[in-house]
């Protein structure tokens, strides 16, 4: 049995500038809705591993654009719909509302490791994000089960915590490409 754990391409949305943080928020709300800028695609590699297998995706647009540009750009890809799953969706940001203007990566970085410590205004805590990443590991090894070989278009985070519940089921790393970027992935097996 292999899974593919497939980061998303690059979204549309601005990922630079300065701003307060109803203009963080805002920025936050755009990028959820967010689809694949037309320019960015997936490496031939990534092509190749999803010949023949069976494809799912969180609910988020740019989850979902990615596996259907990577499906469109492999002529042998099972052309079946895509099994959606909100267990996939990225781990969410809370926001503080700080009273200065930061740059955006400044904002993710205060954000994300203010919700690693327990703060969790509005979204999902961090324990029960990890609960969640650790459920959708077991219905992804469900799904190999049935269809050998599975695909899934995920989000950075969520996907490094379902791959953690994977190796501790004893699931080994074969593939690493392309670090944590866009259209990154890890090819495990069982």
């Amino acid at each position: 049995m292999e899974l593919i754990l497939v980061r998303h391409g690059k979204p549309i949305t601005e990922s630079k500038g300065i701003l307060d943080a109803k203009g963080f928020s805002n920025c936050l709300k755009k990028y959820e809705c967010s689809e694949i800028d037309p320019k960015s695609f997936p490496c031939n590699a990534l092509l190749v591993l999803i010949e023949n297998s069976y494809i799912v995706s969180s609910e988020l647009p740019r989850a979902l654009h990615s596996a259907n540009i990577a499906i469109r750009n492999n002529a042998t890809a099972d052309k079946k719909s895509i099994q959606r799953f909100s267990s996939l969706n990225e781990m969410q940001l809370p926001n503080v509302n700080l009273p200065f203007k930061l740059a955006i990566s400044m904002w993710l970085t205060i954000n994300r490791l203010l919700w690693f410590v327990g703060f969790s205004r509005n979204v999902e805590s961090y324990r029960c994000a990890k609960q969640r990443a650790d459920q959708m590991a077991k219905e992804l090894i469900s799904l190999c089960e049935q269809h050998k070989s599975v695909v899934v278009f995920g989000h950075g985070l969520m996907n490094c915590y379902i791959k953690k519940s994977l190796i501790k089921r004893g699931w080994k790393t074969t593939i690493k490409l392309n670090g944590a970027g866009y259209w990154s992935f890890t090819k495990l097996t069982s």
